[in-house]
């Protein structure tokens, strides 16, 4: 159904019509096969492996990078904790703290100082502290939209470092200890923009920043290392998505939306959010990242894969300031829009993939999630934005960002250029958003006119989705989008319900005419006269009923 769903969407926007689609209101299948689903609860898997280290004396030895960062410091802490290994961390502390690796180092684990850049160094640390069982790879510098302006800087700390820290690994392998499980935390932004959401590990990648292409980058080189050196090395690659909680770096500008809103409220400023807060993601707790990572080296189903990581939960950005202020117990705090800057407008996946092979925990949810958040920082108190980067190029630079260069130039009395994202400035005026409710938002594809062709894939007769539809169709009309026709897609496993679901989407959007098409290759059907149901075993036919369901609503 997923892949028919997804040959729609392709055909449909090739049509002179805008496409509406409806995210998370099917089931995403995983390309783990079945059989890899039935192992134990990932918790159980862990205790296992600590009490099989504790029995016979052994703590395998684990390297992990950007150890002393937010994702870094909480992976190297699960997994001295809970798997009982014997961890390594590195870190140049440009963006991290050497207090975030104390609950790592009290177990017995190390910090080293340095930067993975550099190669001298790494082969020192290698020979020094290894051989190695597991390397976990989660030094980078992430600032999506920053990336394009700093291409040298980007490039070198997320792809050349990348390169050094595997090839330490491979050599280790050649000196006769292979590397278990190189585990390399990866990013959504390898993606881009995609026509279908959520993204699935499969779908077609087309990165639209040098940071994402850097990323996608190493994927590629590890894979190429793997068919390359199969003896010398297993992998497994994450691409987390927007992840938040304790041990955020408050003072960085570039990065971490949840963050950044908490500090601007702390520091009684104005939230600031670019454009129009429209724009969709999915934050995810650390709760729900770094325990999956660090647990990835003893998931046999994880071994030479790639998986999305976090939730499935996408909101807008609007609704996450609203939901931050309100954790944050000021309600009514100020929200002021910037300018828009260049940047993926929809981006969120599912991680059916993950939850089969690793069975962790349910996630925890975006407002429990926030509430530890907030806690933790509330501890540590407001920080003051710090820190900036050589400008490679300041051309086509965002008003705000340039604003922020200027006073951080005068600040430090320098000639470096430095950039941020204007958080304390009041350069917009006074506009405070409503809270939307925590749901999915319609996504629209195409802007075409005066038409708009709305499709409902097919969601079952889950109750709960049902909301999701309504609170999508509501916010559609209030954005005064014109559905002219509703096209609700299934197959013979959803038919017992599907003239009851399509009632009730019909209902909400009231004068819209409505369409069915169904793949049920069973009951072949033509009939499309009516606009009331169309029946089809064969794709080749689809431009056929669609445009005439559109032709037939233009007569009424």
């Amino acid at each position: 159904m997923r892949s028919i769903t997804q040959e729609i969407v392709r055909l449909l926007l090739l049509l002179p019509y805008a496409v509406v689609l409806l995210p998370c209101l099917y089931p995403l299948p995983t390309t783990v096969a079945a059989r890899d689903c039935s192992h134990q609860k990932l918790d159980r898997l862990v205790s296992a492996a600590r009490i099989e280290h504790e029995a016979m004396h052994m703590r395998p030895r684990a390297l992990v990078t950007g150890a002393a960062g937010f994702i870094g410091s909480h992976v190297a802490e699960y997994c001295a904790t809970a798997i009982g290994l014997d961890v390594v961390g590195v870190d140049d502390l440009s963006g991290g703290f050497e207090a975030n690796f104390e609950p790592t180092r009290r177990l017995g684990g190390r910090l080293v100082i340095g930067n993975v850049l550099d190669d001298k160094f790494m082969r020192h640390l290698f020979a020094k502290y290894g051989p190695f069982d597991y390397v976990y790879h989660l030094a980078a510098y992430a600032a999506e939209g920053l990336s394009h302006f700093i291409r040298r800087y980007n490039y070198e700390n997320n792809l050349v470092a990348s390169a050094t820290v595997l090839n330490c690994a491979l050599r280790q392998g050649e000196e006769g200890h292979r590397v278990r499980r190189f585990v390399f935390t990866s990013s959504i932004a390898a993606y881009g923009s995609t026509p279908v959401l959520p993204m699935i590990e499969t779908t077609p990648k087309t990165p639209e920043d040098p940071y994402g292409i850097a990323k996608l980058a190493f994927e590629f080189d590890l894979v190429a290392a793997k068919r390359v050196f199969p003896e010398l090395i297993d992998y497994t690659i994450f691409r987390p998505h927007n992840v938040y909680g304790p041990r955020q770096n408050l003072a960085d500008k570039f990065r971490n939306a949840v963050a950044i809103f908490i500090n601007q409220i702390m520091r009684h400023q104005p939230i600031t959010i670019y454009g129009d807060g429209r724009q969709t993601r999915a934050f995810s707790y650390i709760d729900d990242v770094a325990p999956v990572i660090a647990a990835s080296v003893l998931v046999d189903a994880a071994e030479n894969e790639d998986f999305f990581v976090g939730t499935d939960n996408a909101t807008s950005v609007n609704n996450l300031a609203a939901l931050v202020a309100r954790a944050m117990g000021t309600p009514d705090h100020q929200i002021v829009h910037l300018d828009a800057r260049k940047e993926v407008v929809h981006a969120h996946a599912s991680n059916a993939k993950m939850r089969c092979a690793f069975a962790p925990a349910p996630p925890v949810t975006l407002a429990e999630g926030l509430a530890s958040t907030v806690q933790n920082f509330r501890a540590h108190g407001a920080s003051e934005p710090t820190g900036y980067l050589s400008i490679e190029v300041a051309s086509h630079l965002p008003p705000t960002w340039a604003r922020w260069l200027a006073h951080v130039a005068r600040r430090h009395h320098a000639a470096a250029s430095c950039a941020g994202d204007c958080a304390g400035d009041r350069c917009m005026g006074d506009h405070v958003i409503q809270a939307e409710s925590d749901c999915p938002v319609p996504i629209v594809l195409n802007s075409r006119k005066p038409a708009v062709l709305f499709i409902v894939p097919g969601f079952g007769g889950m109750p709960a989705r049902r909301e999701v539809v309504a609170h999508n169709l509501e916010l559609l009309q209030a954005q005064t989008i014109d559905l002219r026709c509703i096209v609700y897609v299934y197959n013979d496993e959803g038919a017992s319900n599907a003239r009851q679901n399509f009632k009730h989407v019909c209902d909400i959007v009231g004068p819209a005419r409505g369409s069915w098409v169904d793949f049920a290759s069973r009951v072949p059907k033509h009939s499309i006269r009516d606009s009331d149901f169309v029946a089809h075993s064969d794709k080749i036919h689809f431009f056929h009923c669609i445009y005439s369901i559109i032709y037939f609503d233009s007569l009424s």
